[in-house]
């Protein structure tokens, strides 16, 4: 049932224009039970002023002001009682609405392989990512999740698939693709199928083949990697010309570690891959072409150069 229909109900119902039997065929027992409870409350609302009760007839004699005026007063609280409940309502329904959002993450160093809720797309979760759905909202038609960090989806083909990061979504058919933000910085790479991406700055069209990063003047092409599929599902982290501050976010969430690259040039490239369970190898690796030194203390890393 669109939620339209169940907004008209339950006006209805609270002004008394439609039975009990019907609101309660139309939302449910547990949403009536509910609404039943908020309204029964609310009845049993009364005012207390333990300093002043005003004498509404007194004052009424003295000012010389007619029956009107304290019926106006009388609608003014009405009017306060209704928006109060009405108030009451929008928090219950933003609070139902709470606890149908599912959230998967996956730990510092993992990846986490996700079934969605139509049982047959599957996300695979990217280490120090998340993802989050209502489960309400997921239907044959519309399929869309919040993804913060970076993951790769296998899309069954249905309805539109949507994926919202916090500058950029992409929209899907069916297909496979990788989609990841670091440090503002939106990147999708698509393996199979038809994408688009969005943000506020342009849209554009990728083809199994193809990949885009989001830079300041809008998408740009990147080049595809070789491999059918990220390399850090089977534990290898893979890069081509990537910017340097996309392996180091890389390497903080696959070792759980904090990178200070202060005074370091950030913005170099690097082409190679890195063991995700060897950190370090991992850092000689990455660096040491670079000519970077790093210094390590527990969990906190330092880079010069």
């Amino acid at each position: 049932m669109a939620a339209s229909e169940q907004d008209i109900a339950i006006n209805q119902w609270l002004e008394g224009k439609l039975p009990d039997e019907e609101f309660l065929a139309i939302v449910g027992s547990e949403t009536y039970q509910k609404y039943r409870q908020i309204v029964a409350e609310v009845d049993s609302w009364t005012p207390s002023n333990e300093d002043y009760i005003p004498d509404l007839k007194a004052i009424k004699e003295a000012s010389g002001k007619k029956e009107a005026k304290e019926v106006a007063m009388w609608q003014r609280t009405r009017m306060l009682v209704a928006a109060t409940v009405t108030l009451l309502l929008v928090a219950v329904m933003v609070l139902w609405n709470f606890d149908d959002r599912v959230e998967v993450s996956a730990g510092m160093g993992k990846v986490e392989k996700i079934t969605l809720p139509d049982g047959a797309s599957t996300l695979y979760l990217s280490a120090g990512s998340s993802a989050s759905w209502n489960e309400v909202d997921w239907t044959p038609d519309k399929r869309e999740l919040e993804l913060d960090g970076k993951g790769y989806f296998e899309v069954a083909k249905g309805g539109t698939f949507l994926v919202n990061g916090a500058n950029a979504s992409i929209m899907v058919l069916g297909t496979k693709f990788e989609f990841q933000e670091y440090f503002g910085i939106a990147e999708i790479v698509c393996f199979e199928g038809k994408v688009q991406a969005i943000s506020k700055l342009d849209t554009t069209i990728l083809v199994g083949g193809e990949a885009r990063l989001l830079e300041e003047e809008g998408w740009a092409s990147i080049e595809m990697p070789e491999q059918g599929q990220p390399t850090w599902i089977q534990g290898l982290s893979t890069f081509k010309n990537a910017p340097l501050i996309k392996v180091i976010r890389t390497l903080e969430q696959e070792y759980d570690i904090q990178i200070n690259y202060d005074g370091v040039n950030i913005k170099r490239q690097f082409t190679g891959s890195f063991p995700n369970d060897d950190l370090k190898l991992a850092l000689k690796i990455v660096f040491t072409p670079l000519q970077i030194s790093y210094s390590q203390e527990g969990k906190k890393l330092v880079l010069s150069e």
